[in-house]
């Protein structure tokens, strides 16, 4: 392992302690989850397998077989010669199977690895999910009790010069919107919680748990992807490839040892003449000049042409995409900060000046201003959950989201 390497994975096993504490002390609702994530029954049947592998049942006795064995040298007498063939285990045979199934349990515990990534994915699904549903749910309130506001103001101006009937209905019915906007953010909310508990049954929602209050922010995003893009990447998948051309190498060299290397075979003849040993012994070797197992080992030729063809082709891909997320990522970044340096200038001293004194003119100015400022702040919120999720994604697709010490890469202790 690089000393890089070594250096990233201290650092995210202090993260790990600092993200996930001892079960005594309090935890946030979603580190919690992704820490759960090591429990899910999908992984069971790798656990299963790797056990089972992990007894070594797989080893081969080194006695192929025993065969007993009688002879009558003249047929019809008593004189009858007794024998025992003991046919030994091809010794080559032996080593690699034990290496093919090594081999096999490595390559399960990566394919484990690669299926808790599968895992995790779906998790962070779920929370981005929640925590961008819950900001939307926050914001569609705001509107609605900005909308409320200059209703409000609009029925105490009935009659006078600023009440504008159509406005006025305009709001009305932009009202009603809203409220079937924020019903239906509720719901999704309450939906994707009942996910939530589907993946972990011992999840308890409380809202104030699931905001982006607990996450990293979007501003400190690059500096945080450029220190783990700098890793080793794609190391489980890799490995994985690695592993299934190891097996196929195995796999075909079983193939081509697999042949009977002869016997032994102890005799007794207790009617051999006097002076005679009774106890001999003979033995055969067995010269394979022609394979018989050529078409099996062309097919497992072929399995390690396709294994050491797929690790080409994986991590090529993998390769194309981080660097594709990682661009991605960069401009909605971008635009995040773009949105929020309009934000920012809104929010300076001189406009709410200027507001204000239109405002004691007009009260409906300020509600109108706080309108399209909500309007902003929507539009931040979805390039919000754009940035976290190719995130997500980003790391998912380095091998990085799954590594030990399990991470939670939203929380805001990561840079700590």
């Amino acid at each position: 392992m690089s000393a890089k390497k070594t250096a990233f994975f201290t650092l995210l096993t202090l993260a790990g302690f600092l993200i996930f504490p001892q079960t005594s002390r309090c935890q946030d609702a979603i580190s919690a989850f992704i820490s759960s994530s090591t429990e899910d029954l999908s992984l069971k049947l790798y656990d299963n397998q790797i056990q089972f592998l992990n007894n070594k049942t797989y080893r081969m006795a080194p006695i192929q077989g025993l065969q007993l064995r009688a002879q009558n040298n003249e047929f019809g007498s008593d004189k009858n010669e007794v024998s025992l063939r003991v046919t030994p285990a091809n010794p080559w045979e032996i080593r690699n199977t034990n290496r093919f199934f090594r081999s096999y349990k490595a390559a399960l515990a990566f394919e484990k690895d690669l299926m808790l990534k599968e895992v995790l994915l779906i998790r962070y699904e779920l929370i981005l999910s929640m925590l961008y549903e819950q900001e939307m749910k926050e914001l569609r309130e705001e509107v609605i009790k900005n909308i409320n506001g200059q209703v409000t103001i609009f029925e105490r101006q009935n009659g006078s010069s600023f009440f504008d009937a159509k406005d006025y209905v305009d709001l009305k019915l932009e009202y009603m919107q809203e409220q079937t906007d924020l019903e239906e953010s509720e719901f999704e909310l309450i939906q994707k919680f009942d996910e939530i508990r589907k993946q972990d049954p011992k999840m308890v929602y409380n809202s104030s748990e699931w905001t982006y209050n607990l996450v990293i922010p979007v501003e400190d995003l690059s500096e945080i992807v450029d220190s783990l893009i700098s890793a080793d990447l794609y190391t489980t998948t890799t490995s994985f490839y690695k592993e299934k051309i190891s097996m196929a190498n195995y796999d075909y060299k079983l193939e081509k040892n697999n042949f009977n290397i002869g016997f032994v075979q102890p005799e007794f003849n207790p009617y051999r003449t006097e002076g005679e040993n009774p106890i001999g012994i003979s033995f055969g070797v067995s010269i394979p000049l022609f394979n018989p197992n050529k078409g099996d080992m062309a097919e497992k030729k072929l399995e390690r042409i396709e294994a050491e063809s797929e690790l080409a082709v994986e991590t090529k891909l993998a390769e194309n995409e981080v660097s594709r997320l990682n661009n991605t990522l960069k401009n909605l970044i971008h635009r995040y900060d773009n949105i929020q340096k309009k934000l920012d200038a809104f929010s300076i001293d001189e406009t709410f000046e200027t507001v204000g004194a239109l405002n004691s003119s007009n009260p409906l100015i300020f509600l109108k201003f706080n309108e399209q400022i909500l309007k902003l702040k929507k539009l931040q919120a979805e390039v919000k959950y754009e940035v976290f999720y190719n995130y997500v994604y980003l790391l998912a697709q380095s091998d990085l989201l799954h590594q030990p010490p399990l991470t939670n890469f939203l929380s805001k202790n990561l840079r700590k």
